[in-house]
């Protein structure tokens, strides 16, 4: 690249043999941009000391002073920041004056009010509130002095978080792009799937948010156990978090329905998408849906939920089942079951849409490409500003 030969990379929650379900999006972006630019990655705050992760620096620092000195240190062309919230906006991408590009994933650019699904009490909804109201500002602040600098790029990994996030904060970023989560077609690639994988139901959820559907995806179980092919189908549930105990009490009584009440490493996931012919993902909020689009990647047929930004990524009847209810999931399995032509000719669309919309190669040239016009409209900003300075002076 001619104007980024550094990137900095920031995210707090990027992925570690103790985080499995870390930022692995962000993972597959940086080991592509490396091969083209020298990439550190900082995390902060972190409890962790540095680490390496598949052959990637990470930086940790504690407070967010220690990442200060750094940066000023590195010296980097370009930060790139994902989750970007608190006081990291104001010390860093406010002051620094650095070139950046910042992607918008989802809840560190949206209100409050969308998010009601998650709160459990009145005194978590006050607290949520009000931190969520200072995000807001802050973020609106970012966008307006991006818009201002001409510094700052925004990248928005869906239309629908476009739209909610710039309502939300009530800023409309200038150099704003639509660019999703990259999904690697080598890891999760397609072979044809045998119809007989059209009764085995695959879900892999975190259970430590109502966000992700768990509730639904069971009661789709639960419905689905009352018609008489329910022994036909055969369920594989993996994940973690302080829902998984409801789901494990309401069908531990099924012989079917098997659970695993651990965290996948994304390298161990394609073996199971090979044994498996349906993705069962319902969600109630999703900015793109990666871990669907990867299933889909590997010819999986995601049945999955008619809201946000998945209509953006799932065509109903074509690439997958889009529904609006527990009652419809299980009907969406059904449907595949006594249709097993259906069945193939939507995993192939699926696996065949997701490369077409999200292939990896496409994204990061993208990627890469925002960063140098970011550097270069920058740079060319500063040196209009240093002519305008010695003209005014002379």
């Amino acid at each position: 690249m001619t104007h980024v030969r550094k990137v900095l990379i920031l995210d707090a929650n990027y992925p570690s043999e103790s985080n499995h379900y870390g930022d692995v999006f962000v993972h597959a972006r940086v080991k592509e941009y490396k091969k083209q630019a020298e990439v550190v990655v900082a995390s902060v705050p972190s409890k962790l000391p540095n680490w390496q992760h598949e052959g990637v620096e990470v930086r940790a620092f504690a407070e967010l002073s220690g990442l200060v000195a750094f940066i000023r240190e590195y010296q980097p062309d370009v930060l790139c920041g994902h989750f970007v919230e608190g006081s990291l906006i104001d010390e860093v991408f406010l002051r620094l004056g650095i070139p950046a590009v910042i992607w918008v994933h989802g809840y560190e650019a949206l209100g409050w009010y969308r998010r009601l699904f998650s709160i459990r009490s009145s005194k978590e909804l006050a607290v949520y509130l009000v931190r969520n109201t200072i995000q807001m500002a802050r973020f609106g602040r970012l966008i307006r002095h991006g818009n201002r600098s001409g510094r700052s790029s925004f990248i928005f990994v869906s239309q629908w978080v476009r739209r909610a996030a710039q309502f939300d904060t009530m800023s409309e970023a200038k150099h704003a792009y639509v660019v999703p989560n990259p999904i690697d077609g080598h890891l999760f690639a397609y072979r044809e799937k045998n119809p007989s994988l059209r009764t085995r139901i695959l879900m892999i959820r975190s259970f430590n948010s109502k966000k992700y559907a768990t509730d639904i995806a069971t009661d789709s179980i639960l419905h689905l156990s009352r018609h008489r092919a329910f022994n036909q189908f055969e369920f594989s549930i993996y994940g973690r978090g302080h829902l998984f105990a409801e789901t494990a009490a309401k069908l531990h009584r099924f012989k079917n329905v098997h659970m695993y009440e651990t965290f996948l490493p994304q390298r161990s996931i394609p073996a199971l998408h090979a044994q498996h012919g349906v993705m069962l993902c319902p969600t109630r909020q999703d900015t793109h849906g990666v871990s669907m689009c990867e299933a889909m990647s590997s010819g999986l047929v995601p049945l999955t939920s008619r809201n946000t930004a998945i209509p953006e990524y799932v065509t109903d009847g074509v690439s997958g089942i889009l529904t609006r209810s527990a009652k419809q999931l299980a009907q969406a399995m059904l449907q595949l079951y006594e249709h097993p032509d259906l069945f193939v000719s939507m995993s192939r669309s699926a696996a065949e849409s997701v490369r077409q919309q999200c292939g990896l190669e496409e994204v990061i040239s993208r990627e890469l490409e925002i960063m140098e016009n970011t550097v270069a409209r920058a740079r060319g900003r500063s040196s209009r500003q240093i002519e305008g300075q010695v003209e005014n002076s002379a």
